[in-house]
């Protein structure tokens, strides 16, 4: 893993969004199979501490960000991802330790991103800054989410909080693994206490049949921290409310 021991929250990134419509000179790029888009592979000649990943590079769509493409760059300090961006490969933001601000347009582009694993993700080392306006202590996912992609907010430390709606079927393994000052998750579209209590009931059940696989390691995973609590949540609405959530 990183060598971020994970103590201090990031603190809030300021400047303006890096405004740079050709994207950042000097990155290296390689054309996908197929011959319609691009990946990111290295930062090549690039110099720069500020760096901007357009959606496009020589008129065709940027869609990956390669295996180590920026691999121990630590004197990066921000990034701009493009919305084209669907896959980030394998540590593609190891040791990136200077980071300290990810620019995007699209939250719920972000939670669909294919991250090959925890240390593709560059939130581990820095905040998020949606539309310009930096995430503060509560993430509130979109409404229209369906699903969150394994390891989307691995190691984010700006949060404290997680708003999920009903809408929400599935979160990925790893997407909230190490989000060290997350304590509380609100769970929002409930129409009754009956659906409340269901609800309890699966996240129950599933949490304790994995608790119970001795071939599963020990470690508790991220999709399993949200349920808990979710399933704490429940039992406290339950107690102010005198149900017995059975």
């Amino acid at each position: 893993g990183g060598s971020s021991d994970g103590g201090d929250a990031p603190t809030t990134p300021t400047g303006p969004v890096i405004v740079n419509v050709e994207g950042t000179k000097g990155l290296k790029y390689e054309l996908n199979l197929g011959g319609k888009s691009y990946s990111v592979v290295g930062i090549g000649s690039c110099k720069d501490t500020d760096i901007l990943i357009h959606s496009l590079y020589n008129e065709l769509p940027v869609t990956s960000i390669g295996y180590r493409a920026l691999y121990y760059c630590s004197s990066l300090t921000s990034v701009v991802i493009g919305d084209s961006v669907t896959t980030i490969g394998d540590d593609a933001f190891y040791e990136c330790t200077g980071l300290t601000s990810v620019y995007i347009n699209d939250l719920t582009a972000w939670c669909n991103i294919e991250f090959a694993n925890a240390y593709s993700n560059p939130l581990y080392y820095a905040n998020l800054v949606i539309n310009g306006t930096a995430l503060g202590e509560e993430l509130i996912l979109p409404e229209d989410l369906t699903a969150v992609s394994p390891y989307a907010f691995y190691g984010f430390k700006a949060i404290t909080s997680v708003s999920i709606h009903k809408n929400l079927a599935s979160i990925g393994k790893g997407a909230f693994a190490e989000c060290v000052f997350l304590k509380d998750v609100y769970y929002n579209g409930i129409s009754s206490e009956k659906e409340l209590l269901l609800e309890y009931q699966m996240l129950l059940s599933a949490y304790t049949a994995r608790k119970n696989n001795k071939n599963r390691q020990s470690v508790i995973d991220a999709c399993s921290a949200i349920e808990i609590c979710l399933i704490n949540w429940i039992e406290n609405y339950c107690k102010n409310k005198a149900i017995t959530p059975t």
